[in-house]
């Protein structure tokens, strides 16, 4: 935990939770006697000035210090010496007079290598010199680390052994900086690794080797992969190098790393059973598709990684020598003081092998990183090599690789209460390894290409005239290789980014699957502040990544898909709306037609979340006409609308179904002040009904008795009986919910409200039960709402009443789903008629519509909260979800007409539209939604697993019931 000292430096700022606080005072131009109408001005509150806290000279020392343990490493190398030299004389001096200054520098030190592991290496010199001045710092430090190892595994312990006694479910605590009881551990282990030349004996070794030997004897006593004994593993094992980083040239420390490396080979990496479940792309066919990497674990990768390193005498060649740095002073200061004391680091004290079996998956584990290894860690590879022909960040299987990796997402998760601290830090990171490791900051791809050439000995120089200002090009081309041939000289001949080694460690938490570890929001601000700070640097890597996803979204995983998408919005969001869209401008032109093609979803779903954020007419600007047709985020076409409106009125009603609503005509369509009313045509002039239709409405909008609505209602139901109205109870379903929604549409919670009031009257209008609300005072003669006993006659009403509320709401369907989802709160509705007007054929909006899409997750996420809590309604509702996909997967088969022996792929020609490839597209839509909801509901589904085996058997395909009953298996050990 952060020190108290510090705990001001690292205040929460209200930006990153939207906090704004504003205050509200009267002008007045008389201070003394003022009123504002009728009510007396009231005087403003005298500030009163209070005189800053004098601290003592030992809390301001403390102050200072822990300030400078904070910001240690961040000034320029040369400042080094100095500044180690300058915290190292009062740490020693004050760490023995003060118990106030010596708990707040060990408490600081703590903090700081765990949530900015890149100053591990600065920390651990500043301690071995402060060590040489007064041996009994590095016995306080040593001490106290060891302290706080054992207390995070008796904590452990602890919480385990309770979260199992109450047998909750799993526990992941989100919008915390707690990075988990694990990594805690691998950040001390690291940090001890780096303080062996001060640690007697074969302190530190013993301790690599306990952590090592725990979790060889933990997997190996389970049959399947033990997540516990896995992060042990990888964590152990990617902080040995640490040991030889003080004191490179010591035999005996390389001969020990060398034997822990050997006990390493002994660890048993069991794949999971579940892996194709944590895959980004899917590749699910048998066609010379592929994903855009070959799936690599981070597991597989860090025993090879570290035995390079072995090989090359353990010399971590990207990383500042520090020793070197500060050989002199420690030289100095030993003549002056002595040799250093090593002190002891006794071994922990583990909890038993039986106890870390029972808890090895990780269940109930509470971290934000240690939560990351309840799965398989698949790494997300985003900057491909392939991609630019050279390597723009160290490769995934090197050590380095995997560092950079570790350390930037210990940096993101440990300090999220302020996401302008982990910007900062991240952003600087290249600072902490050698000089020109990285390349320089905003290095375009183009100049990096030009030394890379240069580098493997082809002349770059182009002789071109500097004097042709009609050729831009060629003049852009010639500055672009004299900077290219200036950097070369000066010593930046590597194309690595640190740019690009931040975005894919960010994106990599972002698109974590089963869950992400932190509120997804949080990783989205991150990349928008580090945007911010570092806009020409960082946007082009930006780009690079959003063309990366656009470009295999085909393959992506369902899930990952939304939030790609929700990524984009947010990202653009905060730059006003700017993006390259005439880079998809020929894909809309030739998908024009299509309605599941994955890219063409994307366009119109993202364009459509935009709206949501700003307006019409300001994105409007943003896009090229192309994409002016996407700015209509209706649910349903205008025909489909007219085809609903005919059923609702009947032939003889007028022209009122085929009146025009003034948001649906061209001119119209990119404007946000027309009122929702004038879509409602039960209040057009047209309608000969008109009269009593507003009638009923001002009696809702009135809040009036109910008595005066059920006698209204027999008026309309008495005056439609010459204009042959197809039927009635639709007729006054449509017009009481449609005239809710008028009535409630000024703000979400306005309508909350109203549904609230009108409970009473919106229930009986559907034929529900209203016994448990009814008073006895309000019983009547006359009712006009008999009480609905056929279940399949009541499915049907609400039916309508969803088609009623999308049909107002078209134009902004997520604002209808809203309200759909108010109307199940209150039991007017059923998850089942919501699930199945979801996968409507017509239009398939579970998969193509982002409103759809996340009202129903929301749906079956929290269904609790829509009143279904009884197990069994719970297990129904998600094994209609998995029914409706089999159904709508059949009914496409037919469409498709496929080999009974080959998997169904995505079309050929994925650039065509036609019949078949649309079906192709909306089938691999169904499988994916599939496949993401078995995952993410696998608790669930698990329940119903024998139903689930029985209704695949049901799909006419039998490859694909292969591949289905293939996933069911996995899932039993997800």
């Amino acid at each position: 935990m952060s020190s108290a000292v510090q705990g001001a430096k690292r205040k929460r700022e209200d930006s990153d939770v939207g906090i704004e606080q504003d205050s509200v005072s009267f002008n007045s131009n008389n201070e003394n006697n003022q009123s504002f109408g009728n009510f007396p001005q009231i005087p403003k509150r005298r500030r009163v000035q209070v005189a800053p806290q004098q601290l003592s000279p030992e809390l301001e020392l403390a102050t200072k210090l822990c300030a400078d343990i904070c910001n240690i490493g961040e000034q320029n190398l040369s400042f080094l010496t100095n500044d180690i030299l300058y915290m190292a004389v009062p740490i020693s001096g004050e760490i023995v007079n003060s118990e106030e200054v010596r708990d707040a520098i060990l408490n600081t030190v703590y903090s700081v290598l765990v949530e900015q592991p890149h100053k591990i290496p600065f920390l651990s010199a500043l301690i071995q010199v402060s060590n040489i001045v007064n041996n009994v710092v590095g016995k306080y430090v040593v001490e106290f680390l060891h302290e706080k190892a054992q207390e995070l595994l008796h904590e452990f312990q602890k919480s385990q052994e309770q979260a199992e006694s109450e047998d909750k479910e799993d526990e992941i605590v989100l919008g915390t900086s707690e990075c988990g009881t694990w990594n805690r551990l691998k950040l001390v282990l690291r940090f001890f690794a780096t303080l062996s030349p001060i640690i007697e004996n074969d302190g530190v070794f013993t301790l690599f080797k306990q952590f090592l030997e725990l979790a060889i004897e933990l997997q190996n006593q389970c049959e399947q992969r033990c997540a516990l004994a896995e992060t042990m593993y990888y964590n152990t094992l990617i902080s040995v190098p640490y040991i030889t980083f003080s004191d490179p040239n010591n035999a005996d420390l390389i001969l020990k790393s060398n034997e822990l490396l050997e006990l390493a080979k002994s660890f048993k990496i069991v794949p999971s059973k579940s892996l194709d479940f944590f895959k980004h792309f899917n590749i699910t066919n048998d066609k010379t598709q592929a994903a855009p990497f070959d799936d690599k674990c981070l597991v597989d990768l860090i025993l090879p990684a570290v035995l390079k390193i072995s090989e090359n005498n353990w010399q971590l060649e990207y990383f500042i020598n520090i020793k070197d740095a500060l050989l002199e002073m420690e030289k100095n200061l030993i003549e002056k003081h002595g040799e250093p004391a090593k002190h002891q680091l006794p071994q922990l004290s583990f909890p038993d092998i039986e106890f870390l079996k029972q808890v090895g998956n990780l269940k109930n584990i509470i971290g934000n990183i240690d939560t990351l290894w309840k799965a398989p860690r698949i790494a997300l590879q985003v900057y491909l090599p392939s991609a630019n022909g050279f390597e723009t960040q160290p490769p995934l299987e090197s050590y380095f690789g995997l560092l950079l990796r570790d350390i930037s997402q210990d940096i993101i998760q440990n300090l999220e209460f302020n996401k302008k601290t982990v910007s900062q830090q991240l952003l600087n990171l290249a600072f902490f390894f050698k000089e020109k490791t990285f390349s320089p900051a905003g290095s375009s791809i183009d100049k990096l290409s030009l030394i890379n050439d240069k580098r493997n000995g082809i002349n770059i120089a182009v002789s071109l005239d500097t004097g042709d200002e009609e050729d831009p090009l060629k003049l852009k081309l010639f500055q672009l290789t004299q900077e290219a041939e200036l950097d070369f000289a000066s010593g930046f001949t590597s194309t690595w980014k640190i740019e690009d080694v931040i975005t894919e460690s960010i994106l990599n938490l972002i698109f974590n699957l089963p869950n992400v570890s932190n509120p997804i929001i949080y990783f989205y601000t991150v990349l928008v502040e580090c945007c911010t700070r570092q806009a020409k640097a960082m946007a082009p890597v930006f780009g690079r990544a959003i063309r990366f996803f656009y470009s295999n979204i085909m393959l992506l995983d369902f899930e990952l898909r939304s939030r790609y998408l929700d990524w984009l919005a947010v990202q653009l969001s905060n730059f006003r709306f700017q993006w390259k869209w005439r880079e998809w401008e020929e894909d809309s032109i030739a998908l024009n037609e299509s309605k599941f093609h994955p890219r063409i979803v994307l366009i119109k779903n993202l364009i459509a979340k935009e709206i949501r954020l700003s307006s019409k007419r300001q994105i409007r600007q943003t896009l090229p006409e192309e994409f002016y047709r996407y700015l209509d985020i209706s649910l349903y076409k205008k025909e489909q609308i007219d085809k609903y409106d005919m059923e609702v009125f009947g032939n003889s009603c007028g022209d009122i179904a085929n009146d025009k609503d003034e948001m649906e005509t061209d001119e119209m369509a990119d404007l946000e002040d027309v009122e929702l009313d004038s879509k409602m045509k039960f209040l057009k002039v047209s309608n000969p009904l008109k009269d009593i239709c507003f009638r009923i409405f001002e009696n809702l909008q009135n809040y009036g008795s109910f008595e005066e609505f059920n006698n209204l209602v027999a008026d309309l139901k008495q005056q439609a009986e010459p204009f042959n109205i197809p039927n009635i109870d639709r007729y006054i379903i449509n017009l009481v919910y449609q005239s809710a929604c008028v009535i409630g549409s000024r703000s979400i919670s306005h309508i909350s409200s109203f549904i609230g009031v009108a409970e009473f009257k919106l229930k009986k209008t559907v034929g529900l039960d209203v016994s448990n609300i009814l008073k006895e005072e309000e019983e009547y003669q006359g009712d006009q709402f008999a009480v609905i006993e056929s279940e399949g006659e009541l499915k049907t009403r609400q039916q309508w009443v969803i088609e009623s509320v999308l049909r107002i709401w078209n134009h902004e369907p997520q604002v209808g789903f809203l309200i759909l989802e108010m109307l199940l709160t209150r039991r007017i509705l059923t998850v089942d008629e919501l699930l199945r007007t979801a996968f409507d054929q017509e239009n398939y909006a579970i998969l193509t519509n982002v409103s759809c899409t996340e009202s129903i997750l929301r749906i079956l996420e929290n269904l609790k909260l829509f009143n279904i809590s009884n197990p069994k309604e719970v297990q129904e509702c998600y094994m209609l979800f998995f029914k409706l996909i089999v159904q709508n997967m059949n009914l496409v088969i037919l469409k498709i007409n496929p080999d009974e022996n080959t998997l169904i792929t995505s079309p050929d020609n994925e650039d065509q539209v036609s019949e078949e490839n649309e079906a192709r597209w909306c089938f691999i839509g169904l499988f994916l939604l599939m496949k993401s909801y078995l995952r993410k509901f696998s608790n669930e589904y698990i329940l119903i697993e024998t139903e689930l085996e029985n209704l695949i058997t049901e799909l006419q395909h039998k490859p694909t019931q292969n591949v289905l009953k293939n996933l069911l298996y996995k899932l039993k050990n997800l």
